[in-house]
């Protein structure tokens, strides 16, 4: 079979599937028979809650196949959560054991996580009706309405389509692992059911939608475990946990508003920053990364040994040159370069993608070249570049250098040689920022101006 690979913002995307089962191992088996005759590129991860029935999971034997086993029953909250940290993914898709898989359906759930925070696919019965996955946030009213008198308000959903929807059941749920871990997972005091409307409830309101893709279709033949009839459910041990479960839950959001689902996802945006030494940008970035502590300001990866004073993951990334040349390899790097004495430098473009899914603003230093290799894997969309240059000619700018620091002729010529070429490629950038010798306060200023009104924009 021939590897697809989806293309998710420019990274080569491997989908984690998590599922969760409880003396469910032959629908393990089924989930697993239909990936693998409708999907590529993806590993199944299969988290056993203690199951009567393990070694049946325990017979299949294959390279993407992963089996994680629980001494005890932990939950479904907790055991997904298990699954996550294992995933070796961007993405992971969260299926429950009795789906079944009928049609190629991840490349397109994962398309749509450019755009939005979770994501579900329409799930239809054995017998083809429609299964209605996606509800309204509950109210107690409209549970005890629901439960004892059998009405069931369905949202309206157009076909081939991808509509935002309050929450979405946890039987087929898709997002980034990285916007999962920013949620911190599933809540574990609910040991059952819950726990899917307080994930996406948490994703609105990190202003992160929640859609229903119509066009995406799975198989699902669960009933679900809290459902009887009037009498028998009164004896049922699901009916229970559901009833503690929405306890918790009304508990947790007693003095909450519902999140607004009114405005479109929150998009966050990069600035690029590029200008000739000694033009005051190193500066203005200080006084961004003080005035402004929820920005992001992502370290680059260099194979070169850390410095006295430097800390890995604030200074930089420190890694060894076979990891570097591993993450070229997988397409990992947005920009690299060989530099001082054949070192490695390079940005992951995972740690300026992800900030900007979650609607923040990410700040980064490049020189002309590497921003000239940034802009052309990026989306339009998804960045703003300033080039600030001096208002003063180059040999005042030579000054200013000699100045701050004892500094040879060579080193003095080589600068002129690149601040020339820099300024000379400064129009492909989107803003162009004077600065005055002897006046950050201006500098810094028009700086925050620019960002303002971009973001402003959105």
């Amino acid at each position: 079979m021939a590897e697809q690979v989806f293309d998710f913002m420019g990274m080569s995307t491997k989908v984690s599937v998590i599922t969760v089962c409880y003396n469910n191992a032959e629908g393990v088996r089924k989930l697993w028979s239909s990936l693998h005759n409708h999907e590529e590129n993806f590993e199944l991860i299969v988290v056993d809650n203690n199951s009567r029935d393990i070694e049946t999971l325990q017979s299949i034997d294959a390279e993407n196949f992963h089996l994680i086993t629980l001494s005890e029953n932990v939950g479904f909250g907790a055991a997904n959560n298990h699954g996550v940290e294992f995933a070796r993914g961007e993405v992971i898709a969260l299926i429950n054991p009795d789906v079944e898989i009928i049609q190629p359906v991840l490349g397109g759930l994962v398309e749509e996580l450019q755009n939005n925070g979770i994501v579900a696919p329409k799930l239809q019965n054995p017998d083809g009706t429609t299964q209605w996955n996606a509800r309204k946030f509950p109210s107690i009213l409209t549970l005890f309405s629901r439960r004892f008198l059998r009405r069931a308000e369905n949202l309206h959903l157009e076909e081939n389509q991808t509509t935002p929807v309050p929450w979405v059941q946890g039987s087929f749920m898709v997002l980034k692992k990285s916007f999962y871990q920013s949620l911190q997972g599933f809540d574990e005091r609910f040991f059952l059911f819950f726990e899917d409307t307080d994930l996406c409830r948490r994703s609105w309101e990190q202003q992160q939608s929640v859609c229903l893709v119509s066009k995406a279709l799975a198989q699902h033949g669960h009933q679900r475990l809290s459902d009887g009839n009037l009498f028998t459910m009164w004896f049922k041990r699901t009916f229970w946990i559901h009833v503690n479960s929405a306890v918790k839950y009304f508990w947790k959001y007693k003095f909450k508003s519902l999140p607004d689902m009114s405005q479109t996802t929150k998009k966050g945006k990069i600035f690029f920053f590029s200008g000739p030494s000694g033009v005051g940008k190193g500066t203005a970035i200080d006084h961004l990364r003080k005035k402004y502590p929820d920005f992001v300001f992502p370290p680059s990866c260099t194979t070169r040994d850390p410095r006295p004073g430097e800390k890995d993951g604030e200074t930089y990334y420190f890694i060894t040159n076979e990891e570097f040349r591993r993450r070229i390899d997988a397409g990992e790097f947005l920009e690299y370069a060989e530099v001082h004495g054949g070192n490695l430098y390079g940005t992951l473009k995972h740690k300026l993608i992800d900030p900007v899914e979650e609607g923040k603003i990410v700040i980064r230093e490049f020189d002309v070249q590497g921003f000239a290799q940034a802009r052309e894997r990026l989306p339009r969309e998804y960045y703003e570049s300033i080039f600030i240059r001096p208002e003063e000619g180059a040999e005042e700018l030579m000054r200013r250098i000699k100045a701050r620091a004892p500094i040879s002729d060579e080193d003095l010529a080589h600068r002129m040689e690149s601040m020339e070429k820099e300024i000379a490629m400064s129009d492909i950038y989107d803003h162009i920022i004077i600065s005055e010798d002897g006046d950050l306060q201006k500098l810094f200023a028009h700086v925050e101006e620019v960002i303002e009104k971009c973001v402003g924009e959105e």
